[in-house]
């Protein structure tokens, strides 16, 4: 599946479509300088949830290890997901 980068001037999103159909989104909102925040996840219910978010989420945190940037999470997914891998868990600014 192949996942799109697109980014706006204060936000961004990670997303994957599927004839045109947007079939898995995670969305995120600059804050400062150096902070991403995590506000939404959304995968179709068709699709397996888990494995789509990980891509997704995985796509994010090479994005904030590149751009050096933090990470403030609002999505339980992302929390898991950093929980489990040491190289992400530092991304994750503790407000």
């Amino acid at each position: 599946m192949e996942i799109i980068h697109q980014v706006l001037k204060k936000n961004g999103r990670f997303y994957s479509e599927n004839d045109q159909t947007m079939v898995a989104e995670l969305t995120y909102v600059k804050s400062g300088y150096n902070k991403i925040i995590i506000d939404s996840s959304f995968v179709h219910p068709s699709l397996d949830k888990e494995e789509i978010l990980i891509q997704l989420i995985k796509k994010l945190f090479d994005f904030a290890v590149v751009n050096k940037l933090q990470i403030i999470n609002f999505c339980n997914d992302v929390k898991q997901l950093a929980d489990e891998n040491e190289k992400y868990a530092s991304l994750i600014y503790s407000i």
